[in-house]
């Protein structure tokens, strides 16, 4: 557990070092996505408000809300302009710095070391990796704080709206993440055996290729392609197991939400019949 630790202790101050160059744009973009999560969650009280005054015939009210809804409109029209065009600009700029950072220590090491990996390996790395790293530092942060602002944002609102519905809607909240945590082992590991796969299927293109004369000369024309059929094979397996995994993590997580959502729905349908809740 503690090598656990400290092994992502180090990733994340990989990470961090690596992020500096583009520490500005990451925070603006963030905070914008944080922006957004309380934006939403304001956006279904400002539609209770909407449907309520709507329902009790109170124009001046309804006309109210409309106005203050499109400004949110144009609000977040806006804004998700702007970080279109800064999110690109952080993610070429990350991914240039990270690829240079790579190719310079590809071609400043010594040769012993750099003759130890195929070169389809080292380009996997540069591409394939860089790109998912990209998308932790850009994407994964800012989507789990937005999602952990919805979250709270969300329960806390429904509680002050109704205590019962908001404490049904949360019950599942520790199998999801429990789901989570299973699942999300199995597709790291899978992911590991589908990257070196993917590195022994190109390596073997790339040779099959580079030595055509060779292959053409020894006859090995068939056993060569019996070869690629093997890695074909195995390419084939994992790509079940992986469509496997995510339809089970799928399927468990649709079912988790629909009860949910069918379980609140539920209760705001009696309630709603009984006169305790308002349509809106």
């Amino acid at each position: 557990m503690v090598a656990l630790i400290k092994k992502t202790w180090t990733q994340i101050k990989w990470l961090c070092r690596h992020a500096k160059p583009v520490l500005g744009y990451l925070i603006f973009n963030t905070s914008v996505t944080a922006v957004f999560s309380g934006i939403g969650v304001y956006s279904a009280i400002l539609s209770k408000s909407l449907i309520d005054s709507a329902t009790s015939a109170d124009l001046p009210a309804v006309f109210k809300w409309l106005g203050l809804m499109a400004l949110i409109f144009l609000f977040r029209i806006t804004l998700s302009s702007v970080t279109s065009i800064t999110g690109t600009k952080c993610s070429t700029t990350l991914r240039n710095n990270i690829q240079k950072h790579f190719y310079e220590h590809i071609t400043y090491s010594e040769w012993l070391e750099h003759s130890k990996y195929h070169s389809v390996n080292l380009l996997t790395r540069i591409n394939s990796d860089v790109g998912v790293v990209i998308g932790l530092i850009t994407s994964t942060v800012s989507s789990l704080l937005s999602l952990t602002i919805t979250l709270v944002a969300s329960f806390i609102t429904l509680f002050f709206l109704d205590r019962t519905v908001a404490i049904l809607s949360i019950i599942i909240a520790p199998v999801l993440m429990l789901c989570s945590i299973v699942f999300g082992k199995k597709v790291k590991k899978l992911y590991m055996e589908v990257q070196d796969h993917s590195i022994k299927y190109n390596s073997f293109i790339q040779e099959s290729i580079q030595n055509i004369m060779i292959i053409k000369t020894f006859c090995k024309e068939k056993k060569n392609t019996q070869d690629l059929e093997a890695l074909q094979d195995t390419t084939m397996k994992l790509n079940i197991r992986s469509s496997i995994i995510g339809l089970v993590a799928g399927l468990f997580m649709t079912v988790s939400s629909y009860l949910t959502y069918f379980i609140v729905f539920s209760v705001g349908a009696v309630k709603l019949a009984r006169g305790l809740m308002t349509f809106g």
